[in-house]
């Protein structure tokens, strides 16, 4: 499997996603996903492209793709698997900084919950 299949395996994970959040059914979701990608295969991932726009509204997919030799395990770096709660503390940041919901946060967890590389360098 190359990374290409990964990222594009990404893309349309996050997308399906975003439909679904959206209130879309699990295969309405798949198939807008599927037609948005066909609509787009000039520029997925490139300057401007697909994986930018979504980035632009969906933190956690902005982290996990464009951040991924930091928060996605591989052979060749030293990323951790993240915990059910480093996502959601990007749910609470996408609320703050992308929804602008609310203006200020206090992250309290234990020493060594890596609050600086998800929070700070992910901003």
């Amino acid at each position: 499997m190359t990374h290409e299949h990964d990222d594009l395996q990404l893309l349309f994970d996050y997308l399906v996603k975003e439909y679904m959040t959206q209130g879309a059914s699990i295969t309405e979701a798949q198939d807008e996903a599927e037609k948005i990608i066909y609509e787009n295969q000039s520029n997925l991932f490139g300057p401007k492209g697909l994986a930018y726009q979504l980035g632009e509204i969906n933190f956690e997919f902005f982290c996990i793709y464009f951040l991924q030799d930091t928060f996605v395990p591989k052979e060749n770096n030293a990323a951790r698997e993240l915990s059910e709660s480093h996502y959601k503390l990007w749910n609470t940041l996408s609320d703050m900084f992308i929804e602008d919901e609310f203006d200020k946060l206090t992250v309290i967890a234990p020493r060594g919950f890596a609050k600086t590389t998800v929070c700070d360098f992910a901003l």
